[in-house]
């Protein structure tokens, strides 16, 4: 699996923090910069195959934490293997408390709405890039930094 910065960034929140008291849907996502925002929790879905189709899909919620204003951004993203890029579906911004919590409620009831299952990665613990790094390689993530 591939992932760019920026994806990670993107994907880190969405839909399932509709649960808890989350803000509606919010415009743009900050960049994981780690010295205002760090990645906090990812679920990746497993690939699905479309019967009828040559492609596949793939779900990413991705949490970014906002340490000034002690919040997460949630987005959930949708890759469509037949296009090249990701589709950002939903992004939401709610309080860091129970979001965790919410985020798996959350991605538990579209797990089951589309029949797909996820994967959980705590990256709460990383807090610069190396780190990030060393972690995208033990998980088989390809990085790609973002020219500034």
């Amino acid at each position: 699996m591939t992932i760019s910065l920026r994806m990670l960034v993107v994907l880190l929140l969405a839909e399932a923090l509709l649960a808890s008291p989350i803000k509606a849907q919010v415009p743009g996502l900050p960049l994981v910069d780690f010295d205002r925002y760090f990645p906090h929790l990812v679920a990746v879905s497993q690939e699905m195959h479309v019967k009828g189709i040559a492609g596949s899909i793939q779900y990413k919620f991705i949490e970014i934490r906002d340490e000034q204003q002690h919040v997460v951004i949630v987005a959930l993203t949708r890759h469509d293997s037949l296009r090249d890029g990701f589709e950002v579906v939903f992004v939401a911004r709610g309080p860091i408390e129970n979001s965790e919590a919410a985020l798996r409620k959350t991605v538990d009831g579209f797990s089951k709405k589309e029949n797909v299952k996820f994967e959980f990665v705590d990256l709460r613990d990383v807090k610069t890039l190396e780190e990030f790094k060393l972690r995208a390689t033990a998980l088989g993530w390809g990085i790609q930094t973002q020219p500034q």
